[in-house]
């Protein structure tokens, strides 16, 4: 005999959905964060290389030298734009209302009303499946804009080296010229 008081029974399931979501949650916001600081390292770059190499672009289209240096200058100029462009597109924010209907994500139409009724909505409303539906859309969502940013992110840095590529031909093309 013992006077231990029987503990409730655990809610149903071990806990690994809760884990998985917080763990994923965790791992696409990360990667989110780490391609849009690398975005903006790489439009630095581009943007930079871009305007230092625009008088050489300018130049070359107003002097009559060859053909193939005009063209060269402006595939240059036009491959480190595009870098910069894709860059851009990676920073550029992605969440917009529309995906957001549930009362996770911070553009939800929940949180446009007074925090009263959000909080009044959220106690008489939210069930835990529904907070874990609403969790696992969440990250469907973030992992959506995880892709598209490294989909821009990769277009960015592989347009980098071209665009370096076409200006050593292009500063080499005048040199080769003379011999």
């Amino acid at each position: 005999m013992t006077d231990a008081i029987p503990l409730p029974e655990p809610p149903s399931g071990d806990g690994a959905l809760e884990k998985y979501i917080n763990y994923e949650q965790g791992v696409l916001q990360h990667a989110i964060s780490v391609a849009d600081a690398k975005a903006t390292f790489v439009l630095t770059i581009s943007l930079g290389l871009a305007v230092f190499y625009l008088p050489d672009v300018l130049g070359a289209a107003a002097t009559a030298g060859s053909m193939l240096a005009r063209a060269l200058a402006v595939i240059t100029e036009l491959t480190l734009l595009g870098s910069g462009a894709a860059a851009f597109f990676t920073v550029l924010p992605r969440v917009n209302s529309s995906e957001t209907d549930s009362d996770i994500a911070w553009m939800s139409k929940g949180f446009l009303g007074p925090a009263a009724v959000f909080i009044d909505r959220c106690k008489t409303e939210i069930t835990l499946d529904r907070l874990q539906a609403d969790q696992l859309n969440h990250l469907h969502i973030l992992a959506r804009i995880c892709r598209a940013k490294y989909r821009d992110l990769r277009l960015a840095l592989w347009l980098i080296p071209a665009g370096l590529a076409f200006l050593v031909c292009g500063k080499l093309l005048p040199l080769l010229a003379v011999r």
